[in-house]
């Protein structure tokens, strides 16, 4: 089996990859609307699916009493998430799951493109740019909140999920001039036949 082009890897890869997008979509549309019934039913003194939707005061920490919400999966007693009811919470889980969405969407699509006879295209260097880039800015994003906004000292995780992320954006970057070049010389090469 091939790994590019028509009938290969690439395109059982890009299924996958856009199922994972569905997915991951889902869950970021169903924290936000959550998460927003859970701030109603708080603030707004209404019960809008409290069997779903919750909030509750809980002994956090020792003495810190703390708004707790909990978001379950429709028809189930499964968990979808837990936190505190706090703009801290909702901003860095809504952060992530944005992020997840947009990686499975872009990789989705790169692949897509890997799956066609001509690989070297303007659409796969811009995907590849564009995957980069989300990985660099979500890097820099990730060092703004928890180490400035939030202090949230941690070296070990900042420096692991940031340097991971700063890697991945550079080999897309690289990726991506690879590709260039490539399409390039397909283009000189179709000009000369």
């Amino acid at each position: 089996m091939k790994i590019v082009g028509k009938n290969s890897l690439s395109r059982y890869i890009s299924f996958f990859l856009y199922l994972a997008y569905i997915i991951f979509l889902f869950h970021l549309l169903y924290f936000i609307i959550g998460v927003s019934i859970c701030y109603l039913n708080y603030n707004q003194d209404v019960n809008i699916f409290p069997e779903i939707f919750s909030v509750e005061k809980k002994l956090y920490h020792e003495n810190y009493l703390a708004n707790m919400f909990a978001i379950k999966f429709p028809f189930s007693e499964q968990n979808f998430f837990n936190g505190e009811l706090k703009w801290r919470t909702i901003i860095t889980a809504s952060l992530g799951f944005a992020f997840l969405t947009y990686f499975f969407y872009s990789s989705f699509r790169i692949f897509k493109n890997l799956s066609s006879e001509i690989i070297f295209t303007e659409s796969t260097i811009k995907w590849l740019q564009r995957f980069a880039y989300i990985n660099v800015i979500s890097g820099i994003l990730f060092i703004i909140f928890w180490y400035f906004v939030w202090h949230l000292i941690n070296p070990t995780e900042l420096i692991f999920y940031s340097l991971f992320l700063f890697l991945l954006g550079g080999t897309f970057l690289y990726l991506a001039a690879f590709f260039k070049k490539g399409h390039e010389l397909q283009t000189e090469n179709d000009l000369t036949i």
